[in-house]
């Protein structure tokens, strides 16, 4: 998959994500990840570190934005879960110019994909 189409995706992801949590609550919002305190020490069932699936997919953009980043078919599915997650729950989006792509895709964007090889060290 080329770089710039990956990006455009990822930015599609992150304006569904606001929209969606413009709809209906920034509290909706799910974390990608997740660190809690473990049992036996004074931090147990205490959420320490979370990552929202914004911050989670901003991430990626940057640093593919930045560099050569290489997703492994494990990202792609559980950026794909990330989509479905934010899916709409009417058709009040469809006319929405922000969500609209110069390319053309349907729900499942990251099942198809053609991962591309990191270049061999020297």
């Amino acid at each position: 998959m080329k770089k710039e189409i990956l990006l455009e995706k990822l930015d599609m992801l992150r304006t569904r994500i606001e929209e969606y949590c413009n709809i209906w609550g920034y509290d909706k919002m799910q974390n990608a990840k997740e660190t809690w305190g473990k049992k036996g020490t004074k931090n147990e069932g205490i959420l320490l570190w979370k990552q929202t699936d914004w911050e989670c997919v901003d991430s990626m953009h940057n640093n593919l934005y930045n560099g050569e980043q290489y997703f492994s078919a494990t990202i792609f599915k559980e950026l794909n879960k990330i989509w479905k997650r934010y899916k709409p729950l009417s058709g009040e989006w469809e006319d929405e110019p922000t969500l609209k792509s110069e390319f053309e895709f349907d729900d499942s964007l990251w099942d198809n994909v053609t991962m591309i090889k990191p270049p061999e060290s020297a």
